[in-house]
């Protein structure tokens, strides 16, 4: 481009290094007259080069950048500029004093200063972050958004590692609060980079925990559009977008602009990449079913199907209306609950829907903040929806929701989240509540590394609020322009009955349990009643004092949920391998309702992924398990096979009213096939394309105390998740002496 030029490097001014100051390495106006013994003098790669664009689009520096130095022995050191912005050359001063030796070299030098960044002297190579998120900055790019590499030396320049993406924008009025930019072949944006410092050349992460396909460009209070173009920068690595980009505004109003281009964009180092000019028009719609609630709408359910009563002042907007209302788009239409604000909705208050009775929530993309305690104990609410501009969730917002199912969270960027935002009991146990968390496929691997999200990391799942649909899309391939998607062959429904494994987790001395007893003998005799097996599993602390069904494998099985934070204490229904717990709430009727939340929430009623049929005999002391399982979806598969036994009595049983109290059924005796504290998903299967067949024998030893004619063997089939880690796709139940064929889908 015509304004790019190479200037005159500078040199390096240190007493340290015994290097002389001479004014003729110093040009243009406005440079440093002199060099102190602690005082470096630094030179730009070219006039786009460094921290922000002025009118001429030159580089100026900004009132306190800082720089990190490294040195030979491996320390680094930050340095600072503390002129005026709006200069062309910058003498940086140390931020303190420094603890280097006189005798140490100084090796290189990187923009922004982070600790987090590591200097490999022998490689001189930088390891650093390019940021997900960017500050809008009028006419430039953001502070702190330009990575920026130079090795010191005499001379010494400093080099651009990124390219820019120049945004023009046109509209009436509208004020912009974000851009969110993404390749349409999900190329990486930001995270982990490795910078050679002596010519910039850089290389993406090979890590995927640390590469991410958004970066976000925050506006701060908005940018308002007009008429004339509005002009947006966002710094991104080089290369080629071989299947173009996709860019999605969202306005103060909630209203969101999508602007796609298919044709093939080169980022190239050191260079502003125009992309074409567009007019802000808001979208109609954002889901594929055409619905999601405007800037001054909440959407909401209740249980009862009737309307939540509204206390107080829950939002930054007054409430001039909550009523039921018929929303059409497109010949569809659904019946929903909405509160009408006078204005536009930005922020849920602290405590503002505390106890409340709500089922699900959808709130707008205007909302940027959820306060604390907001939805603490609304123990019906089991679905939650955040909007794309949210950015903070407060401090237990959402503490003792037990049966939170669903989270959709739709922003690109985590929003930060308070402590105990998501715990199932706050009071005691602090345990995650064990929903799925949804957020958009190319921010996975930023919401699973980022600061409170993190330790939800097993829940995260990318998925498409487009098609409305967990993301099924594998990016493979290089860049050349004529690959195309590549489909994983998404599961479409199948002829086999889905059934998932619900583990309770009990023993002898627990008070509480002969209620769970009751809560799960209502579940067995529901609607739901095809829809899982149980387990009773007596591993824990209260499966003490000679309890008759404590065994060694449920010891590893209690372990395992414990290890997940899925017990809350004893009892605790457990779903599945990872899915989470469910409480036994206050009574038979609430918890049947709660584990229907979770059983529409993880099962297919259309069908499992695989379909199970076992054959099983005893023998003296050994129990052989063939078992043959037939694929719906080509994927890896593991199996494994539990030994269970029925009519275990207990007279001791603490709390016990009845028979009913005092028998166990479906205790868990032993596990055929690798397992361990740590996973238990059983042996491999391996790949099994859609249709095909694979086999699996376990042989089993009995214990003697067992009764042989009250045994039963529970087969379970697992596949990995979004995460890699095997989660339960089907179960089958079978005498131990006896067979079952594959069990058809029951409604």
């Amino acid at each position: 481009m015509g304004f790019m030029r190479f200037l005159k490097y500078l040199s390096l001014c240190t007493a340290l290094l015994g290097v002389a100051c001479a004014q003729d390495d110093i040009i243009g106006s406005g440079a440093a007259e002199h060099c102190s013994s602690r005082e470096l003098v630094v030179a730009f790669e070219a006039d786009d080069t460094r921290v922000q664009l002025n009118d001429d689009r030159k580089t100026v520096w900004t009132n306190d950048d800082r720089v990190a130095v490294y040195y030979a022995s491996g320390s680094v050191e930050e340095w600072m500029y503390n002129g005026a912005t709006g200069e062309r050359y910058a003498s940086l001063v140390p931020v303190s004093n420094s603890t280097v030796s006189d005798s140490d070299t100084m090796m290189a030098m990187a923009y922004p200063y982070s600790s987090d960044f590591k200097f490999d002297v022998a490689g001189s190579s930088l390891k650093a972050m390019l940021p997900a998120t960017q500050k809008y900055l009028a006419g430039s790019y953001g502070v702190g958004a330009n990575l920026m590499v130079g090795n010191v030396g005499n001379p010494t320049t400093m080099r651009n590692v990124c390219g820019w993406l120049r945004l023009e924008v046109t509209g009436n009025g509208e004020k912009v609060m974000s851009i969110a930019l993404r390749g349409n072949r999900n190329e990486q944006v930001s995270g982990e980079i490795i910078v050679d410092t002596e010519d910039a050349s850089s290389k993406l992460t090979e890590d995927s925990s640390k590469a991410y396909g958004v970066v976000v460009l925050d506006c701060g209070d908005g940018v308002t559009l007009s008429a004339k173009a509005t002009i947006f920068y966002i710094a991104l690595p080089p290369q080629k977008f071989s299947k173009g980009l996709n860019v999605e505004l969202l306005c103060s109003n909630a209203e969101v602009m999508t602007q796609t281009t298919e044709n093939s964009i080169t980022i190239s180092r050191n260079v502003i990449t125009p992309m074409e000019s567009f007019a802000f028009k808001a979208d109609s719609q954002e889901l594929s079913e055409g619905f999601y609630p405007s800037g001054k709408e909440v959407w909401y359910k209740t249980y009862s199907g009737g309307l939540m009563a509204i206390n107080g002042s829950p939002f930054n907007a007054t409430v001039k209306s909550n009523k039921t209302v018929e929303l059409c788009v497109n010949d569809m239409c659904r019946i929903i609950n909405c509160i009408t604000c006078d204005k536009t909705v930005t922020s849920v208050e602290a405590m503002s829907f505390l106890y409340s009775e709500l089922e699900s929530i959808y709130l707008p993309h205007s909302v940027t903040s959820i306060g604390a305690s907001s939805f603490l104990e609304s123990l019906d609410l089991y679905e939650v929806h955040f909007g794309k501009g949210l950015k903070s969730i407060g401090q237990g917002a959402f503490a003792n929701c037990s049966y939170l199912r669903y989270i959709y969270c739709r922003a690109a960027v985590p929003p930060t989240i308070g402590e105990y935002a998501f715990l199932s009991d706050a009071e005691s146990s602090y345990n995650y509540v064990g929903a799925r968390i949804y957020v958009p496929a190319q921010s996975v691997a930023l919401y699973k590394s980022a600061p409170g999200w993190s330790k939800f990391a097993n829940y995260i799942v990318g998925y498409d609020f487009v098609k409305g649909e967990e993301s099924s899309v594998v990016i493979g391939g290089d860049s050349d322009e004529d690959d195309e998607y590549v489909d994983d062959g998404t599961f479409t429904g199948s002829n086999f009955n889905h059934r998932l494994l619900l583990i309770d987790h009990t023993g002898m001395d627990c008070g509480y349990c002969p209620e769970m007893t009751d809560r799960l003998h209502a579940l067995s005799e529901s609607k739901y009643a095809n829809y899982y097996y149980e387990v009773q599993c007596h591993g824990g602390g209260y499966a003490t004092g000679g309890d008759p069904g404590y065994s060694a494998a449920a010891a590893v099985v209690d372990a395992f949920h414990r290890g997940k934070r899925f017990i809350t204490g004893y009892p605790t229904a457990c779903v599945n391998f990872l899915y989470g717990s469910v409480s036994r709430g206050n009574t038979d009727d609430a918890f049947v309702r709660n584990m229907g939340n979770v059983f529409n929430a993880v099962r297919n009623n259309f069908g499992a992924e695989a379909g199970i049929a076992i054959s099983s005999k005893i023998e003296s002391n050994k129990v052989k398990v063939d078992i043959e399982v037939t694929s719906a979806k080509s994927q890896n598969y593991k199996v494994t096979a539990w030994v269970l036994e029925n009519d275990i009595y207990s007279p001791n049983q603490s709390g016990a009213s009845s028979v009913l109290h005092r028998t166990y059924n479906h205790v868990l005796r032993a596990i055929g096939g690798a397992y361990s504290s740590s996973d238990i998903s059983g042996d491999a299967l391996g790949r099994i394309a859609a249709g095909e067949k694979a086999t699996k024998s376990f042989t089993i030893d009995l214990n003697s105390s067992w009764v042989k004619s009250n045994l039963e063997v529970l087969v379970i089939v697992s596949a990995p998740n979004a995460n890699n880690e095997y989660e339960v796709v089907n179960t089958a139940l079978c005498p131990a002496n006896g067979s079952c064929d594959y069990e058809p889908v029951q409604n």
